[in-house]
């Protein structure tokens, strides 16, 4: 089982705007896998594809990066485990509660 780093982040990058934003996270250690955080779309514009939009892009700013993976955590009990299934996103590994890790392989 691939070890998850938690709590190691050595680069936060911050993409977005007000309406909409996200964070990719990654190490100098491992060259294959970065992270996607902190997905947020302000209230009046969600169900505008607006979090698609997002979330595709930091899938193409993981691949021009040369990351082979993209992973990020979720509630498997919340709308949001189903919404990044039908995007290609896989379980990965169990967290904590309800929570856990989905990978997406961009290449």
């Amino acid at each position: 089982m691939t070890k998850i780093k938690l709590n190691e982040v050595q680069h936060i990058e911050k993409y977005g705007s007000i309406d909409g934003h996200f964070n990719l996270e990654y190490y100098d250690d491992d060259n294959d896998k970065c992270y996607l955080t902190s997905l947020y779309v302000s209230e009046d514009k969600r169900k505008q594809g607006i979090g698609t939009q997002l979330v595709k892009l930091a899938e193409e700013i993981a691949d021009s990066k040369c990351y082979s993976q993209i992973l990020l955590k979720c509630n498997r009990t919340e709308w949001v485990y189903g919404w990044y299934k039908s995007m290609g996103y896989n379980h990965f590994q169990d967290s904590d509660f309800n929570d856990v890790w989905l990978i997406k392989n961009l290449r």
